[in-house]
């Protein structure tokens, strides 16, 4: 796909070295493949594409931020831009001043993952913040539907506070990667269970019925998840963006997609 990139952002000139002095000084980045664009006047967070082998991340990034903006969920939005040989996905930088900005602290959970039976829940979801606990329901959603296996990740969600009012909320949405996965030894729990800081959940029928119980108001995001068709989105990407996606990415989508959307239709 590297050679199909027709609308990209030309990025040899707009290199920002200093990238800590953009980022609030308590969120840790150790990424130092990543960079700060300066792009038409604006801050681009720019996430490296290391090779050919992980273009199948970058798609999942674009996918992430469209099934965003369908269920109405506040992501961030990509653009594509390539320095040398490389391809980054970028991001604008979402850090305002009136906010502090810190990540969900990893969850300390003393269970055993092999253990849990199958409809076993662990519901941490903030009673107090409705607002929160609703984009939560949202994204938890959004993250079965993609296979999603890295959101348990401490880094991988992003609170903020008002400086002014101490109004917390949650940041964009960011890190769609690594999504659809193909089965290896180090992601089989992926195929199993879907897990972040608030929310440990099976990924069967079973599971999901449990927390639509409970949440019924997730009805109408899980019909919008399971009724768009993979292929659809996949022609919106290709066209908005000007890329065609590699053959080998599109199948393993379409088939990955099939079983997640064949799921959340059952719980319906």
């Amino acid at each position: 796909m590297l050679n199909h990139y027709n609308k990209v952002i030309d990025m040899n000139n707009c290199d920002v070295s200093n990238m800590k002095a953009y980022i609030p000084n308590n969120l840790e980045n150790s990424v130092f493949i990543h960079k700060i664009c300066n792009i038409d006047g604006s801050l681009y967070y720019a996430k490296r594409v290391w090779a050919k082998e992980e273009e199948d991340c970058l798609v999942n990034e674009l996918i992430g931020s469209y099934l965003s903006r369908l269920i109405d969920l506040d992501a961030v939005d990509y653009k594509i831009g390539k320095q040398g040989q490389y391809i980054y996905a970028l991001s604008k930088l979402f850090y305002e001043e009136d906010f502090d900005y810190e990540y969900s602290k990893k969850y300390n959970s003393n269970f055993d993952l092999d253990s849990m039976n199958k409809k076993f829940i662990i519901d941490n979801l903030p009673n107090e913040y409705p607002h929160i606990r609703e984009k939560l329901l949202k994204l938890a959603l959004l993250d079965i539907k993609m296979g999603q296996y890295d959101r348990y990740n401490e880094t991988n969600i992003m609170l903020k506070k008002s400086k002014i009012t101490n109004f917390i909320d949650l940041a964009p949405i960011y890190d769609f990667g690594f999504s659809y996965p193909l089965p290896t030894i180090w992601n089989k729990d992926a195929f199993v269970l879907y897990t972040n800081y608030f929310l440990t959940i099976r990924k069967n029928e079973e599971s999901l019925k449990m927390l639509l119980n409970k949440y019924p108001q997730i009805y109408d995001i899980i019909y919008k998840l399971a009724d768009i068709d993979m292929n659809h989105i996949i022609k919106d990407i290709e066209d908005s963006h000007e890329i065609l996606i590699e053959k080998g990415i599109k199948n393993n989508l379409i088939e990955q997609d099939q079983e997640y959307s064949c799921l959340l239709k059952k719980v319906l």
